[in-house]
């Protein structure tokens, strides 16, 4: 691998070109075809953000790949937690968890960080142990709503998430 240090400058603006990513760094690479050169501070700058790519590159590389992943919004559970997948407006896949005894609805689903990488497709949970859970606690385990219908609280799940899971 080389080193920040022992890539040249052209090198580093080779680099700073093909990262989509950073508009920052397009600019530089811009400037530098333009005129031929970058002040100290922006060569400073590339270093930095290439020093960072490569380290991230590398803890990516050790980390294990999930053979299953999840690729759908649902609801999953793993290790005795549950967790609501959804999709982001950027369009990817997050995960939240589920708190059951929080005193609202609104804080029932909690961002969990990261936990999208550790859940597998195999985790998704079926309707049946979703209106388990939902029965258990006497809230939605989809959207986290008190069920008041009689039929929704038998089911342990309400009528519009049903179709969700």
């Amino acid at each position: 691998m080389t080193t920040t240090t022992e890539l040249s400058v052209a090198d580093l603006a080779t680099w700073a070109s093909q990262q989509a990513w950073s508009q920052f760094a397009l600019s530089i690479a811009q400037q530098f075809v333009r005129k031929g050169n970058m002040s100290l501070k922006q060569e400073e700058a590339l270093r930095s953000m290439y020093a960072k790519n490569q380290a991230r590159q590398a803890s990516q590389a050790d980390k294990p790949v999930n053979a299953n992943p999840v690729t759908e919004v649902g609801m999953y559970a793993k290790n005795q937690e549950v967790f609501r997948v959804k999709l982001s407006k950027a369009g990817r896949l997050y995960a939240m968890r589920f708190v059951p005894t929080a005193p609202s609805k609104a804080g029932r689903f909690i961002y969990a960080p990261g936990v999208i990488y550790d859940l597998s497709a195999s985790e998704r949970m079926t309707v049946e142990t979703v209106s388990a859970l939902g029965l258990q606690f006497g809230v939605c385990c989809v959207c986290g709503a008190e069920l008041t219908d009689e039929k929704s609280i038998a089911l342990g799940i309400g009528p519009v998430c049903i179709k969700k899971v």
